[in-house]
């Protein structure tokens, strides 16, 4: 292509028109932009003048771009006068660590803190107990909700309707209700069916059974199990408190004990699964020679530890992401292109699953 007109003169113009028609909002939040060769071909300029444009304006913030699925580049709109209260229900105690609670919500909380940071809003957590002494939301505020069971989500939408402001729902679906959430028990199934596929008979499960964050993993494994014509045995699925190590480490020796023991586990988290690994250290078991352990999350220490953790990736920062503009979606006047909108896990193969011992 001849660029008739000088190369700065060319950057200027197609600079200064995305970025008029973003701040007019003619191109609004999250809209998607025309692909490289669309726009080349609109502004009648190379692909080199285009891309230093849009290298500007993300340099500027105007726009974000994205890779793998749902891969683009989008307009960001900052509205400063949007807040959001995040609502964890179910006496979510916000000063444990994540190792005190469940690790899932604070990488989903992650994800909303930079997608807020990107739509220039500001982000306030508050957790049951803080409800008493929350002031009236100001305009243009919108509330994630994230609980353990259908109660607490209940408890949510009902605070939110007294308020009269839009709400997503963050991992329950409720019919009519825009929710964003990652299918667990596609999860559960990935680890038992690897597990199965590599030749384990005996694949136990160990962590809670119950919850909504919970209860769909199990439900997962057993699917694994049955699609692999695996028994499922009663024996084998071991109920625990979701961080007690001790608990832990018990449920391990009584599965060990047993006459026909487990060759693998399905841990329902990571940190469920690095207590096991601890203990297998301690009582001479070899991971993965021995027994294969699959944990469930993905946490910065999976790939750590020795041995790396095999585990299910649980992609939460890209679910508070998708809550952020799902919310926007809702405080615009529109409605979120997906009300149910389901994340897929994934399975991250690491050292420690390996063939059954003979």
């Amino acid at each position: 292509m001849v660029e008739l007109r000088g190369a700065e003169t060319l950057y200027q113009m197609v600079y200064d028109d995305l970025e008029r028609k973003i701040d007019t909002g003619e191109i609004r939040y999250l809209d998607r932009l025309p692909s490289l060769p669309d726009l080349c071909v609109m502004y009648g300029v190379s692909s080199a003048t285009v891309r230093r444009a849009l290298a500007d304006l993300q340099r500027k913030g105007l726009i974000i771009k994205r890779r793998g699925r749902g891969q683009g580049t989008f307009a960001i709109k900052r509205l400063a006068t949007m807040s959001v209260r995040v609502l964890f229900i179910g006496g979510a105690d916000l000063q444990k660590t994540p190792i005190e609670w469940y690790h899932e919500t604070y990488d989903i909380l992650a994800g909303i803190t930079v997608a807020a940071t990107e739509a220039g809003c500001n982000v306030e957590k508050v957790s049951t107990n803080g409800f008493d002494n929350l002031p009236p939301p100001p305009p243009n505020t919108g509330y994630l909700i994230v609980g353990l069971n259908p109660m607490d989500y209940e408890m949510g939408v009902r605070y939110a309707q007294q308020h009269h402001a839009p709400f997503v729902l963050v991992n329950s679906p409720a019919p009519g209700h825009p929710c964003v959430r990652v299918d667990m028990e596609q999860g559960g199934f990935l680890a038992a069916n690897y597990l199965a596929q590599m030749g384990h008979t005996r694949i136990a499960y160990v962590g809670p059974t119950t919850s909504a964050w919970f209860e769909p993993r199990m439900l997962g494994y057993r699917r694994g199990l049955a699609q692999n014509r695996l028994p499922i045995d009663p024996v084998l699925i071991r109920e625990t408190d979701p961080v007690d190590a001790a608990e832990h480490a018990r449920a391990m020796d009584a599965l060990m004990s047993l006459a026909s023991r487990p060759t693998a586990i399905v841990c329902s988290s990571d940190y469920l699964a690095m207590h096991l690994l601890t203990h297998c250290k301690r009582t001479g078991v070899a991971v993965p020679h021995d027994l294969s352990i699959c944990g469930y999350d993905d946490i910065g220490e999976a790939a750590s530890i020795e041995p790396a953790l095999t585990t299910v990736r649980h992609p939460r920062r890209e679910q508070g992401q998708y809550a952020i503009e799902a919310l926007q979606s809702l405080l615009d006047g529109g409605v979120p292109d997906v009300i149910d909108h389901v994340l897929e896990p994934t399975l991250i193969v690491r050292a420690s699953c390996g063939i059954p011992p003979r």
